[in-house]
């Protein structure tokens, strides 16, 4: 019984070391990100970088403070939810879409037909 339950883990200890080695291979380090740094920010309902905002201070290790912009709120977030709006530049993902100036509401119409006349 013995001699099985050292085979046993000798195998649990070669399949722990090829996990670590196949994690290794895509991992890598994130850059630290500085005070005032314009960030985007990760939503983790949507899995979208969606938001925007700028770090106040770093924390803790890979941890930071974000002002977010337009509600201006603070939120703490870690480096793998923030990323430096740089990251962004030139990506089709990144480029935040120009919104069209709202169309003039339809004069005689109720709340509803006028939302819809807008869209």
């Amino acid at each position: 019984m013995g001699v099985l339950l050292r085979e046993r883990e000798r195998a649990m200890a070669r399949s722990g070391d090829s996990a670590a080695s196949r994690y290794d291979q895509t991992a890598h380090n994130l850059e630290p990100l500085t005070t005032r740094l314009r960030t985007r920010i990760l939503n983790p309902g949507s899995g979208r970088w969606d938001r925007a905002g700028t770090v106040l201070e770093t924390t803790a290790p890979r941890q930071y403070l974000v002002r977010l912009d337009g509600s201006g709120r603070t939120t703490l977030r870690t480096g793998a939810t923030c990323a430096s709006s740089r990251a962004f530049r030139g990506t089709t993902t990144g480029q935040q879409r120009r919104l069209a100036p709202p169309r003039p509401a339809k004069e005689g119409l109720n709340a509803t037909d006028r939302h819809h006349a807008t869209c």
